[in-house]
């Protein structure tokens, strides 16, 4: 049993986990890993995710959310209330066409997943 999924059966969350992994690995690949590295907050360094990563924190929640929530792109606050036009972030648009939209928070693991996978990687 893990901590974030205590009363989850160890089978489903292995599941859930790489569907998860496998859904954001393809998207971050469809953008292509430079895009979506390109995209990482400024804030979000090799060494912050490395930190947060041995850290025990492999959500990397450390990081605050309204970093991710700012680097999607989407403008305005994300309270409830009247729906905006869908709005697709300028770093996304390799993935118009592909894809038939984008959340907010699918932007956000988008850009977790690559700091988390892709930007542990490389060299500063």
């Amino acid at each position: 049993m893990s901590e974030q999924f205590p009363n989850m059966d160890p089978e489903v969350e292995a599941q859930m986990r790489r569907e998860h992994f496998e859904k954001y690995e393809g998207l971050v690949q469809m953008l292509g890993v430079q895009n979506a590295l390109a995209a990482l907050p400024k804030s979000v360094t090799r060494a912050r995710v490395l930190d947060s990563l041995t850290g025990g924190d492999e959500y990397l929640n450390r990081i605050p959310l309204h970093v991710w929530d700012r680097a999607t792109g989407y403008p305005g606050d994300f309270s409830f209330g009247p729906r905006r036009p869908w709005y697709w972030p300028a770093w996304a648009a390799p993935l118009r066409g592909k894809v038939s939209s984008l959340s907010p928070a699918e932007c956000v693991c988008i850009l977790k997943h690559a700091a988390r996978y892709h930007l542990k990687e490389t060299t500063e």
